[in-house]
């Protein structure tokens, strides 16, 4: 006798809602998991995300299954066959997210993914069919069971396609929730295709033993319960990790953009040269001004060290590394040295090299700027030519007068007349050795005098 079914609709609702819960969780998952980086965060992920989808699934199915009524007949379910469906459950959403987790997703892996995934939904689905404990034995349609196993097929082809195209576009929440919406009504669909499929036939003997869980008000609310319960909390990890993301995302852009404002700035300062290096003094970066002053451009002088605008006799002498070095150890070089250009001309620079080191004090490189100074230098030695040039003219102006002097007071202390000079203030200039004698005055010790003092104050009074 063919048993009467029927399907309590607050609970085929229900199964639905799941179903698409359960997938626009997944699809929040995916994106979590294409963006967390590291293999333990991404393992971690892996995991939750699969115990979360698969749960999900299950938690429809068998919500869908205890939906199912046979009026006046013990509905019960062989406890290790359901374990059996929710692993498998499981495995199928895992196999999902660990062909979306990676960075390329080639056609061969969802068509393998696609096929596998389908497999094992519908045979979670059967498995847990055969875990029902009635009064029946079952008579299967293999049209709709095939129909089931195909919906199946286009379920997991179309979840494996949508992960792998908004993995990565977490922010499109219009695109995910009508995509849960597509693979939740898909998932539904193949569930209650295969429970179609089956027509009871009475036994007419109990099949129900006292290991098996019975159907009871009880079991619906706890699965319900616990199936929103894990959902909700996964849902909420991924809002939390895309919030953190996108934190992350926004701080990375805030530096970004602050390096690009930094790089126009020193690339507008085109009086120096100013340019990174790495530890071991290989130019990382290069400015406007390093260009304008040695002539190279940026693709010349990435990852060659800075000792190729050195002379070779600083080759020689290892300058480089020792200015290096200094800076490491003082925390600061200034110096000033010859460098070449590009056309093989030299020019004076003045140098500065400041050591660049992380959190932790290891040294992660070194800033270096470098200014041509070679004007100064060289008018700096001009002036210092010239300064020698205007002494040795006055040496020789000073030796000449000296010469012209003696040779004046050669002619006055020959002549028998008293003779001096004096300035405005009647102070003795110069005076002969006939003017010394006179007025018994020592010939060194006139100069400065007032005629006054030469004459005394009498003789003075008369001859005013």
């Amino acid at each position: 006798m063919v048993m009467e079914t029927r399907f309590d609709p607050l609970l085929v609702a229900i199964s639905f809602l799941v179903a698409i819960f359960a997938s626009y969780v997944a699809l929040n998952l995916a994106s979590s998991l294409s963006q967390t980086r590291g293999r333990l965060h991404q393992s971690l992920w892996l995991v939750t995300g699969s115990v979360a989808m698969g749960f999900g699934i299950w938690s429809m199915h068998f919500i869908g299954m205890l939906a199912f009524e046979m009026p006046g007949m013990t509905m019960a379910y062989d406890l290790p066959l359901m374990a059996l469906s929710i692993v498998v459950a499981i495995a199928a959403s895992g196999m999902a997210f660990f062909i979306v987790s990676r960075e390329h997703v080639p056609i061969g892996s969802i068509t393998a993914g696609g096929v596998s995934m389908a497999a094992a939904i519908a045979g979670m689905h059967y498995i847990g069919m055969f875990s029902m404990r009635v009064n029946a034995t079952i008579r299967w349609n293999l049209f709709l069971v095939t129909l089931s196993i195909a919906i199946a097929l286009i379920a997991s082809f179309s979840a494996l396609f949508i992960f792998t195209r908004l993995k990565r576009h977490a922010e499109r929440q219009m695109e995910i929730f009508f995509a849960a919406i597509a693979m939740g009504l898909a998932i539904a669909g193949m569930h209650y295709t295969g429970m179609y499929a089956a027509t009871f036939i009475h036994t007419g003997f109990e099949d129900v033993s006292t290991t098996d869980l019975t159907v009871s008000t009880g079991l619906i609310i706890g699965v319900v319960t616990t199936t929103m319960l894990v959902l909700g909390l996964a849902l909420i990890s991924s809002m939390a990790q895309k919030m953190m993301n996108q934190r992350i995302v926004t701080a990375n852009q805030t530096l970004v953009s602050s390096e690009e404002k930094f790089r126009l700035l020193v690339d507008a300062v085109k009086d120096y040269a100013i340019f990174m290096l790495n530890t071991k003094g290989e130019v990382t970066t290069w400015n406007a001004g390093a260009q304008r002053i040695s002539g190279y451009s940026q693709d010349e002088v990435i990852g060659r060290h800075m000792s190729m605008f050195y002379t070779q006799t600083d080759i020689d002498a290892n300058t480089a590394d020792w200015e290096l070095n200094l800076a490491k150890e003082t925390g600061h070089f200034e110096g000033e040295g010859k460098r070449l250009r590009k056309d093989g001309t030299w020019y004076w620079a003045s140098i500065v090299i400041a050591p660049l080191f992380d959190e932790n004090r290891n040294l992660t490189g070194f800033s270096k700027v470098t200014r041509d100074i070679t004007q100064f230098v060289e008018t700096e030695k001009r002036m210092r030519q010239l300064n020698e040039e205007l002494e040795n003219r006055v040496k020789i102006r000073t030796e000449a007068l000296k010469e012209r002097e003696a040779q004046l007071r050669a002619i006055t202390n020959a002549l028998p007349v008293f003779i001096a000079q004096v300035d405005r203030s009647q102070r003795i200039l110069f005076s002969n050795n006939g003017f010394n004698q006179w007025f018994h005055q020592d010939g060194l010790d006139v100069i400065g005098k007032t005629m006054k003092e030469v004459l005394g104050e009498p003789r003075y009074s008369q001859n005013v």
